[in-house]
């Protein structure tokens, strides 16, 4: 499902009404003048694209420094796996350095006899304890940092910040410490309060444009770089499941009727995310199978916050209330009621007003914002995964009901890579995308069958898999096709082209338990079980490759990676893809647009 106004404006109905206010009628606008809108509502659509689209940079830019991150991390891993692998110099250097500190404060307290004191019997006991520590900590120092590296795939990019990247990953760059360390890169290595510390400066970080210094440790990598608990995003996942499989009750009934109660699944999903730490293991982090992006992408894309719910922010300072909601109201510069496009068009081009919206959904989706409630955003987060739930148990109702009845299906169902829905399911998820491919407006960014794009100076781009940027100018057509929705939209499929295979052995679609079992741990395996599947096609590749699937051609010429781990209709995405590769590519000829 992709970024869904619908969802967003769930979000805070559940909130608004939970907290008493009430979501602004905007009919009387849109009944205004049409004509006199049109124009408005133009500068209204380029500017919120303009926002969007400085907002995916800012995401680009994280993904693309953990990639790097990432593939730095990938290679650690290899080399600390190395038998009899020794530490830098500068880390067996601290360590003694340390050994000889607690060596002289044990001198001073090394008492015998009668001489001795319980004093100094317990400062020697307390060095000792001391000394196993460090020891403790130098030797398994390596052993620690590889569980941190290994685990890089599982972090909530969210609740990364981008300034935090380039430093850490200077300072786990142990390969090139030597030449680190002689050009002052990495100034200090010691061990302090929170174990073994390591200085990282003179790095470059492109989020603040700026050179930066910091101390690195395992607490500090743990703290600034979060995981992911996949065990709860299971429990939500879970109670999604139970509302798809009432819907396929409900709909085999002999009188069969939609009981999806609104209100329980709202508040089924908000007792998942009402603590700080649930709240932010959902937030910002797309769960697989259930939703294509975070709600914080989707706040940020499809920005709608009624000035009701302001009216509940606030913080306490110095033990009197600070009404944080009234500043925000001021961000309403249309003033109908609701914070909106509508407003980043009246604000266009000042970034006063844009650092206070992204202040405004920091305190909305921040659990460490001051103004951060976690009532108010439990009850926000929770109607916005209780509006996914309805959206797909409607789905599976009518599909039952369709299956159960074919002769009385309705009209109107649409196929979207390999997935069935209604007109109205596919309006909310791909209505956006299909428009931009029809009419593509500035700045328009979207994304559909795993791929990203954004229409920019006239051209369409979508991200390169090395780079995480929009760096690689395709088609209009070839982003009717890469999303899946070609056919229905208003381009036409070349019929000039003509590709010759020498296999016409039909492709066949991959195991589900293929795609969806844990790739790293079951990665032989898997590779295995793709090579019997397409035995008929001799000569393409699978492999791991930072915890995505790697398929080459028997050429060599033309790769993909592809997203594994997958549920739901993200399962079916990544088994459509490969099946598409192999077809597209049998006997190295990949079809052009």
């Amino acid at each position: 499902m992709g970024a869904d106004r619908v969802l967003v404006d769930a979000a805070f109905k559940e909130a608004a009404t939970k907290y008493g206010g009430d979501v602004i009628n905007m009919k009387p606008l849109y009944d205004s003048n049409v004509a006199g809108m049109n124009k408005v509502f133009n500068t209204i659509n380029s500017a919120m694209g303009i926002y969007s689209a400085k907002k995916e940079v800012g995401r680009a830019g994280v993904r693309k420094q953990m990639a790097e991150f990432q593939a730095q991390a990938n290679a650690g891993v290899k080399d600390m796996y190395a038998q009899d692998e020794p530490m830098p110099d500068v880390f067996i250097s601290a360590f003694r350095k340390k050994i000889t500190d607690l060596q002289d404060e044990f001198e001073d307290v090394n008492t015998y006899g009668k001489g001795d004191t319980a004093e100094n019997n317990m400062a020697r006991a307390r060095i000792m304890g001391e000394l196993k520590r460090v020891t403790n900590q130098a030797t398994n120092f390596r052993a620690n940092t590889n569980i941190f590296l290994d685990s890089i795939d599982n972090v909530n990019e969210g609740e990364v910040d981008a300034e935090d990247i380039a430093g850490s990953q200077q300072a786990l760059d142990f390969s090139n410490y030597p030449r680190l360390v002689r050009e002052g890169k990495i100034s200090k290595v010691e061990y302090g309060e929170n174990g073994i510390e390591i200085t990282s400066k003179g790095y470059y970080s492109d989020a603040s444009s700026s050179w930066g210094e910091e101390v690195v440790s395992l607490a500090s990598l743990k703290a600034k770089f979060p995981q992911k608990n996949a065990g709860h995003h299971a429990e939500v996942f879970a109670i999604r499941n139970e509302y798809v499989t009432q819907g396929k009750i409900a709909a085999s009934k002999t009188n069969p009727e939609n009981d999806y109660n609104e209100k329980e699944a709202n508040e089924a999903f908000t007792r998942q995310v009402n603590t700080r730490e649930k709240f932010k293991n959902v937030v910002s982090s797309r769960i697989d199978g259930l939703s294509e992006s975070s709600f914080k992408v989707n706040l940020e894309k499809n920005l709608q916050i009624p000035l009701s719910v302001l009216e509940n922010m606030y913080y306490t300072e110095d033990g009197s209330r600070v009404e944080i909601g009234q500043v925000y109201k001021d961000l309403n510069l249309v003033d109908d009621g609701v914070i909106d496009e509508k407003d980043i068009a009246a604000g266009k081009g000042n970034a006063a007003f844009e650092q206070n919206l992204d202040s405004l959904i920091d305190a909305l989706t921040n659990v460490d914002n001051p103004a951060f409630d976690i009532g108010l955003s439990a009850s926000m987060l929770g109607g916005y995964l209780g509006e996914i739930a309805k959206s797909d148990y409607k789905e599976m109702y009518e599909k039952t009901i369709k299956e159960n009845n074919p002769s009385s299906g309705k009209s109107g169902n649409y196929t979207v890579n390999n997935r069935e829905m209604s007109a109205e399911t596919f309006e909310r998820s791909y209505g956006p995308m299909v428009r931009m491919i029809n009419n593509p407006q500035e700045g328009d960014v979207g994304s559909a069958n795993g791929h990203n794009f954004i229409y920019r100076n006239g051209e369409y781009y979508t991200e390169s898999v090395k780079s995480g940027i929009y760096d690689t100018k395709i088609t209009q057509a070839q982003v009717a096709r890469d999303s899946g929705l070609l056919n229905y939209t208003n381009v036409t499929a070349p019929s000039s082209i003509e590709v010759k295979r020498g296999n016409t052995t039909p492709v066949p679609l991959p195991a589900r338990n293929i795609t969806s079992r844990n790739f790293k741990d079951n990665r032989a395996e898997i590779i295995s079980a793709l090579e019997k599947t397409y035995v008929d096609f001799p000569g393409f590749k699978f492999e791991y490759h930072a915890g995505m699937l790697k398929i080459t051609t028997p050429d060599d010429k033309t790769t993909d990676n592809i997203k594994m781990n997958r549920w739901g209709s993200g399962n079916d995405t990544s088994q459509s893809a490969i099946q598409k590769f192999i077809q597209d590519n049998i006997n190295g000829n990949k079809i052009e647009w």
